[in-house]
């Protein structure tokens, strides 16, 4: 715990883990849990940090909008259902593609590195999702990042995302 920290472990004993099976512990295992943290704080950083410019329009379309939000919605309920099947690494996969989505979402956004104030508070908002979804794996790391994306309460605290056929409530 020492070396690596607390949700760094739990995350690699939740990703290797699978119902019914032994985990064979190696040290490996630290590599992808600490890389996924790594990224989310990477990209919380930069989507607080970029100075949002109202010149011009935002990337992200109506139109798109509505999907991200929609597959964001499937996404937390398929990571909702893997934790209550007790399937963590099924559910830490999901986290992980969504981060990839958002962080190419937010590269695409970036116009002579700033942020449309619109495209910018669609990744925060989704950012906070996905801190959601991931803190009952990494509690310590998304109460920080949570902090970092104003949130006012504690993310534990925080109800878990609602959802809904067409998206999110």
């Amino acid at each position: 715990i020492e070396d690596h920290g607390s949700d760094v472990l739990r995350l690699a004993i939740a990703w290797a883990a699978n119902p019914g099976k032994q985990i064979h512990w190696n040290y490996s295992l630290l590599a992808p849990a600490r890389k996924l943290l790594r990224r989310l704080i990477t990209l919380a950083d930069q989507t607080t940090k970029m100075a949002g410019s109202p010149i011009g329009k935002p990337v992200i379309a109506p139109r798109h909008l509505q999907q991200m939000e929609s597959s964001l919605a499937i996404d937390i309920e398929r990571v909702a259902a893997f934790i209550s099947d007790y399937r963590p690494n099924a559910a830490l996969r999901i986290i992980d593609r969504r981060i990839s989505i958002l962080s190419r979402q937010m590269h695409k956004c970036l116009v002579d590195g700033t942020m449309h104030p619109d495209d910018q508070g669609t990744i925060k908002r989704s950012l906070k999702l996905v801190v959601q979804t991931l803190s009952p794996f990494a509690p310590f790391h998304c109460e920080e990042i949570w902090e970092m994306l104003g949130g006012t309460s504690l993310v534990s605290i925080t109800p878990w995302p609602q959802t809904h056929a067409t998206g999110l409530t």
